[in-house]
């Protein structure tokens, strides 16, 4: 066998460039999997982190004190204003159930947007190297803490305390629940964005809840409105989820009997999370743009 040597290199030799060994595609199929670990990773940093401060700011017992107590009054005011016994408190008392909800989407992401620019922390969190998406959902997971004491008070008092006859049908409610959440997800990051660019979230969520409190058939279900408000009633998602959680927790109904309310529900679980993305990465490229992400 010859060897080939500086000696006997030819013209074509010192032409040739070395084959250069073949790309492995190996890993390329885990990219999903682990972009999906990540953003969950970021998720559950910004979940822990703000469960933390709220409980280090409120105090464990006062801030659970007063979440069990607050909803007890408020289902105690619309058992006086309606009775005890007409089927509009029974509706309304799951309203409240699912007004906790509804309240954390106008208020949460946003107050927290607003307490980390004034604390100096909002620049950073932005630039950190995760999804906006994931640390926003982070911060969304966290309400459920609040919401699952609140609700589970609200469903105590209207049943031990004011008589109220739950029939439930579970696997009804285990299709509603996850796409009300949903649908209210993408909400709320829309009002965060908002929240975001008009830097005053909570004078804007008190304009929201408001909004919300009127067309989302929390108190009354929507088809007793007036007309002129329930037409912008039916372009949120709060009214049919909400009607197809009282049907499901009131009269046991079945998927095919909620139907008209769970379709609407479906195709705004659907929408408004990838609208929510979008309008929030809009509206922080105005923001970026004006050089304000920083000033309160």
């Amino acid at each position: 066998m010859s060897h080939v040597t500086p000696a006997n290199l030819t013209s074509t030799d010192l032409g040739r460039r070395p084959t250069p060994p073949p790309v492995q595609p190996s890993g390329t199929r885990d990219r999903p999997l682990r972009a999906v670990a990540l953003w969950w990773q970021a998720a559950s940093a910004s979940l822990r982190a703000m469960v933390t401060e709220r409980f280090y700011l409120a105090g464990v017992g006062g801030g659970m004190l007063l979440l069990a107590v607050l909803p007890f009054m408020q289902v105690a005011t619309y058992a006086l204003l309606y009775g005890r016994n007409s089927d509009l408190f029974r509706y309304a008392a799951v309203g409240m159930i699912a007004s906790a909800i509804v309240f954390q989407t106008a208020f949460w992401v946003g107050e927290i947007l607003d307490r980390e620019r004034v604390k100096g922390t909002l620049v950073p969190l932005f630039l950190a190297p995760c999804p906006r998406s994931a640390w926003l959902s982070g911060f969304i997971l966290s309400g459920l803490v609040e919401i699952s004491v609140v609700a589970g008070t609200s469903w105590l008092a209207a049943w031990l305390v004011f008589g109220v006859a739950f029939d439930v049908n579970l696997l009804t409610l285990a299709v509603i629940v996850p796409l009300f959440i949903s649908a209210l997800w993408g909400l709320g990051i829309i009002c965060s964005g908002i929240g975001l660019l008009v830097k005053k979230a909570n004078p804007f969520a008190n304009l929201v809840w408001s909004a919300f409190s009127l067309l989302g058939g929390i108190f009354v279900p929507i088809d007793r409105l007036p007309r002129w408000l329930e037409i912008p009633a039916h372009a949120l998602p709060i009214g049919y989820g909400i009607q197809a959680l009282a049907d499901a927790s009131l009269n046991h109904a079945s998927l095919r009997d909620v139907a008209p309310d769970l379709l609407p529900l479906a195709a705004f679980a659907v929408a408004m999370p990838l609208l929510g993305v979008l309008t929030f990465r809009w509206l922080e490229r105005v923001i970026r743009v004006r050089g304000e992400l920083d000033v309160y």
